[in-house]
């Protein structure tokens, strides 16, 4: 929240933030609305982006299907940022880069070996990785601590070199 806040003020380009549950929704509004950040919700209905607010959330579902139906419904995105990227599959992420616009940065968050669907090897952020990383213009950052607890972080160890059945 407040990286985007940071965002909004340094420079003339909007936000979208992609989320995969209507709870991340709600809590991502509260904790911009509590930095004194105005936020639009996109949800059923809405074809167009409103003009009058610099932040945007919606749901990756929503999302994809309006991207299916209006092929430039991203307008002066300046930064898209994809939260939890492990909850979202290959086919979203990769709907998501390829209408990514020229100038738009992409953040893609979120941590490969907690595996909340799919498997390890088949969730977004690892599809991503696999795909994207060795790029010119992407760059990586692995945060190697779980603030957590140690229950946590021994749960996310125990599927990182399985199929994860």
């Amino acid at each position: 929240s407040f990286f985007i806040k940071y965002w909004i003020g340094a420079n003339d380009e909007n936000v979208l933030i992609l989320v995969h549950r209507a709870e991340l929704v709600q809590q991502t509004v509260k904790s911009l609305n509590k930095l004194g950040v105005d936020v639009e919700v996109i949800g059923k209905g809405e074809r167009t982006i409103k003009k009058n607010c610099r932040v945007h959330i919606v749901m990756v579902q929503t999302l994809i299907r309006r991207l299916r139906k209006y092929e430039n419904y991203l307008p002066n995105i300046g930064l898209m940022i994809v939260d939890e990227a492990q909850n979202f599959t290959p086919y979203e992420i990769k709907t998501l880069i390829e209408r990514t616009a020229e100038n738009t940065k992409l953040i893609i968050l979120g941590d490969p070996l907690q595996v909340d669907r799919g498997t390890i090897e088949r969730n977004g952020i690892t599809w991503a990785m696999a795909n994207y990383l060795q790029q010119p213009y992407c760059g990586g950052i692995y945060l190697p601590n779980n603030y957590r607890s140690q229950m946590s972080d021994d749960a996310r160890g125990l599927f990182a070199f399985s199929d994860g059945s």
